[in-house]
């Protein structure tokens, strides 16, 4: 009775039966108990290229689209970190150190914007001009689509030199503190 269990003798008798293919296919799927303690992989830092990396679509002056995709291994906390160091890139680029992530394509937080309910601008400045284009990313045309659901984060934003010009300067994000957060979930960010 205080012997210790011998695993050959278990092995040898449950060979060949379903029971074993069972437990064989679940040890086999079941991440190791280590793995939940590793950081999440960080996805590459680079221009879409097959299911991962980011994309851009210039919407006026010092504003973009900004889309970012993951694939199942990166956490959504990890993407959040590159849509905002691709986004802060933009801006840098744009000599403008702060963005602001817009709620929607065209969303006023600039003070005196003519959008933003300033009646200061001359009547019939906004014309109406037909449909308005909206970026959706389209899976198909970068290959055919995941077969599961990726982390992925996409929005506009609006690039700004000081907080002081929006209606609600606590939304601005400083463009150098999002690259060193993104530096610190893993990307290779030159």
């Amino acid at each position: 009775m205080g012997q210790g269990l011998d695993a050959g003798c278990c092995v040898s008798a449950w060979r060949g039966t379903a029971a074993a293919a069972a437990w064989a296919s679940l040890l086999l799927l079941a991440p190791p108990l280590a793995a939940a303690d590793k950081p999440a992989v960080a996805p590459k830092f680079a221009p879409l290229a097959g299911q991962e990396g980011y994309q851009e679509i210039p919407l006026g002056v010092d504003s973009w689209y900004v889309a970012f995709h993951g694939t199942r291994s990166h956490s959504m906390p990890t993407v959040e970190a590159g849509w905002a160091a691709r986004a802060a890139q933009l801006c840098l680029g744009a000599h403008k150190g702060l963005f602001v992530a817009l709620r929607y394509v065209g969303e006023p937080v600039v003070r005196q914007a003519p959008t933003s309910g300033s009646t200061s601008f001359r009547p019939g400045w906004l014309r109406p001009a037909g449909a308005v284009y909206v970026p959706i990313f389209i899976p198909e045309a970068n290959g055919p689509p995941a077969p599961y659901l990726t982390p992925s984060r996409q929005g506009a934003i609006l690039c700004v030199s000081s907080a002081d010009v929006l209606a609600d300067p606590s939304r601005a994000r400083d463009g150098r503190e999002a690259i060193d957060l993104a530096r610190k979930a893993g990307y290779a960010i030159g």
